[in-house]
Parts: structure tokens; C-alpha cells; sequence
């Protein structure tokens, strides 16, 4: 009737139904708990006092993530303590198939997620990585459990989001849709930064042409992404970049 690893929508649940099946086997949808850290967050509809900031990650995440199609076990926010963030993380590894957190994987004071880690025995795969935003990504086992640990800025959490998490799920769910797709193109804007690692820019792709958004492009601002749909990869080793360059970018 359909090939394997075909995704079931409603015109399959009918088709199935008409030939009398009444059940197939699938991959199921991963359950996965998005927690994030500091104890100057407050979530949005708070108060917002002095030295406090809204929650972006915690609902950016969310969001994505059942977008492509997830289950969400508990997605909260946790204080900058060891302790706390180590029985959570326990907590959560019941019921989830993956972690994700975001913040405390630098090498501040309160960068809590190496110690929380430790304290529960989960084994580190990876600390850093190559790329612009998002170089202290951090990836963990707990007892066969992944735990992926994204930096705190908002950009730099959508960006390893889409890089990493994104093909993870594509092969938990054998989902071939969630695949990256790449694109090629020519600027229409310029990007003036030199880029000695490999970084990604926010833009927009229409036409084979590449526009990059207005204001500002640091990693703690998420406002110049409404209306992007793809982010720039930039190689290792450019130069700012021109008006008419060619360039490439994964879509988004």
C-alpha cells in the first residue's frame, strides 16, 4: 500500500482503513525534556525586575521541537545550582529519550551543566565545537540517555539546534523530511565580519538570492530572525563578505 518509512498522515490513516488495517508499526515520536538554567530567568506573563530576563530558549525550543513532530515530557527552567540541576536532570531521564538544556556550558562560575553531569555519572562525548555560534556545545551519555547542552544565547541554541538536534531526530524517527537540505545562492547583501572559523548567519533565501536582515546579529538577539529562512554557512577562512558572492546555506 505505501513504502516503508513513509510519514502517516490522514490520507494514509484512510488508505490503511480502507484495506482493513488496523494497525501498522511505526517509530514512535521522541519524548524529550527541554530544561533551562539561571536564576536571572523568569518566564514571559512574570513580572520582570531588575537583573531579570524573559525565558526565550525554553519556548524557541519547545516550539521547534514539536514542530518537527516531538513529545515534550516537561520543559522548565532551573536554578543556577548543581544540586538542583542534577537531580532534575535524574528526574527528567525517566521519562525522556533525550535531554536538551540550555546555558551553563562555558566556564564560568556559574556554569553549572559540567559538574551537574558528573554528579550523576553521565559520561562527556563531546565539549566544543567548530562552529560560530554555539563553540561550547556540550554532548553527554547518561546511561544511555543523550543529553545535548546548548549554549544560553538564543541564536547560538537555534543555530546547534538546527545543525545537530535536527538530524538527530530525523534518524530517531526515520523521518527523511527533518534531513538538512542545503541551498545555493548569491549575496545581495554584504557581511562584514571575517570569519577565521566556520560560522552561520541568519538570511533570507528567495530566488537564489541571499538577503540578510536588518539590525542586530549577535547571538542574544533573536529579533533580526522573524522572516529568515535559512542560515548562512559560512567556510572557515572567509573574508567579509560582498554583494554577489556566491554562498551556501542550510534551510531552515
Amino acid at each position: 500500500l505505501m513504502a516503508s518509512g513513509r510519514e502517516l498522515g490522514f490520507v494514509e490513516a484512510g488508505v490503511l482503513a480502507g484495506m482493513g488495517v488496523p494497525e501498522v508499526s511505526v517509530y514512535r515520536r521522541p519524548r524529550i525534556a527541554v530544561l533551562t538554567t539561571g536564576n536571572e530567568v523568569v518566564q514571559p506573563g512574570a513580572p520582570l525586575a531588575p537583573g531579570k530576563i524573559y525565558d526565550i530558549n525554553q519556548k524557541l525550543l519547545a516550539a521547534r521541537l514539536l514542530e518537527w513532530g516531538a513529545e515534550l515530557t516537561e520543559a522548565h527552567s532551573v536554578p543556577d545550582e548543581p544540586e538542583q540541576m542534577a537531580k532534575t536532570l535524574k528526574n527528567a531521564a525517566k521519562e525522556a529519550d533525550l535531554i536538551v538544556t540550555t546555558g551553563a556550558v562555558s566556564v564560568g562560575k556559574k556554569d553549572i551543566m559540567h559538574d551537574s553531569l558528573a554528579m550523576i555519572g553521565a559520561e562527556r562525548v563531546f565539549w566544543g565545537i567548530r562552529v560560530k555560534p554555539g563553540m561550547p556545545t556540550l554532548f553527554s551519555d547518561y546511561e544511555g540517555i543523550p543529553v545535548m547542552s546548548l549554549s544560553g544565547n538564543p541564536f547560538s541554541a537555534l543555530v546547534i539546534t538546527e545543525l545537530l538536534l535536527r538530524p538527530m531526530l530525523a534518524k530517531m524517527m526515520q523521518k527523511p523530511s527533518l534531513e538538512l537540505q542545503r541551498v545555493k545562492g548569491t549575496l545581495a547583501d554584504a557581511f562584514g565580519k571575517p570569519s577565521p572559523g566556520r560560522r552561520f548567519v541568519r538570511a533570507c533565501w528567495e530566488n537564489a538570492t541571499f538577503h540578510l536582515p536588518e539590525g542586530l546579529n549577535s547571538n542574544g538577539v533573536l529579533a533580526s530572525m522573524v522572516g529568515c529562512n535559512c542560515l548562512l554557512d559560512v567556510p572557515a577562512g572567509s573574508g567579509a563578505l560582498k554583494p554577489g558572492d556566491e554562498a551556501e546555506a542550510i534551510l531552515l
